[in-house]
């Protein structure tokens, strides 16, 4: 996120003075988009390489407790 707010635009042409001309702007842009679309492609395709197993359902269910001397829910 950092990358696609900090560096592709002043690498892609998109800086201060960039405002004032519409030709420069719009190429800078579109170039920083393109780039950007890019890099979500990239993450994308590494989350799909890299994670295998969804985490949250295979974490085992924290019983429930109370803080008092009494049986844990559920028990009679």
């Amino acid at each position: 996120g950092l990358l696609a707010v900090a560096a592709i635009p002043p690498l892609a042409g998109l800086t201060g003075d960039a405002f004032h001309s519409p030709a420069v702007f719009t190429a800078g842009f579109r170039t920083t988009m393109l780039a950007a679309a890019a890099m979500m492609a990239a993450a994308a395709v590494t989350t799909f390489l890299t994670i295998r197993q969804n985490v949250l359902a295979t974490a085992p269910a924290p019983h429930p407790s109370c803080p008092v001397e009494a049986p844990q829910l559920g028990e009679r």
